[in-house]
């Protein structure tokens, strides 16, 4: 005779929506000032110095604040609350999402 308790709960299955757990593909290239591209890695046999390419100050910043961006859409996916104006609580038009995924009003 077994003293464990039986139960008849069974938990719901978890929700499908990105957070931390999940990964969520972004097109990293979108978010690049225009004249900017990401680059491929060096071939393994290929000096560093020859791959290493000048940068400009301005359009790194700019990828600063675009990548800061993307962080505060992730936030709000997180927290349930993305596609929504934080001021005023409503709903973000999904024309304006699609143009701009992080645009947060």
């Amino acid at each position: 005779m077994s003293n464990a308790p039986t139960s008849d709960f069974t938990p719901e299955p978890m929700p499908s929506v990105p957070g931390p757990a999940q990964e969520v593909e972004v097109d990293l290239a979108a978010f690049l000032p225009e004249g900017v591209t990401l680059g491929e890695e060096p071939a393994a046999d290929e000096p560093e110095a020859e791959t290493t390419a000048a940068v400009d100050l301005e359009a790194l910043s700019q990828i600063e604040r675009d990548l800061d961006a993307v962080d505060a859409a992730i936030a709000a996916l997180d927290a349930g609350t993305y596609g929504t104006d934080p001021a005023t609580g409503q709903l973000i038009d999904d024309a304006l999402l699609a143009e701009d995924p992080t645009r947060l009003s």
